[in-house]
């Protein structure tokens, strides 16, 4: 099964406060381990666009995706919430990892970068895309 990132996503979701659904591909996970004695520590992603990545926060209360294993690196996954605060951190089965992303830049590129957040990348493989639905 081909699986398409949305390239230009993490640009667009960074600088702009356009409302849509991006597919990117979870580039690496960490758990966040917290100084206090927290049942309920939060996961770092990395997220990527298939051109650029960006770190961010999944939200607790989909911390089941990971202890499943549903959500891991590598997973392709269909952002239907999420948000960028000042400091850009994005909030929000098995694959090869697609493209070669760079950490997206810190000032907003041309327009020409932005205008191609539609264009797609295809990767082959078994894959499943993963529906994150709330914050």
């Amino acid at each position: 099964m081909a699986v398409n990132l949305t390239q230009g996503a993490i640009i667009t979701m960074c600088f702009t406060s356009e409302v849509w659904e991006p597919v990117l591909q979870v580039f690496d996970m960490k758990l966040v381990q917290s100084q206090q004695n927290n049942t309920t520590e939060p996961y770092r992603l990395v997220l990527s666009d298939g051109l650029y990545y960006q770190q961010g926060m999944l939200v607790v209360q989909k911390n089941h995706l990971v202890h499943s294993g549903r959500l891991q690196k590598g997973s392709i996954v269909k952002l239907s919430h999420f948000y960028c605060d000042d400091v850009k951190y994005v909030i929000m089965d098995k694959c090869d990892l697609i493209g070669k992303p760079v950490l997206a830049p810190k000032e907003a590129p041309s327009q020409s970068a932005v205008s191609h957040a539609g264009d797609v990348q295809t990767a082959a493989g078994q894959l499943a895309l993963l529906k994150i639905h709330s914050i």
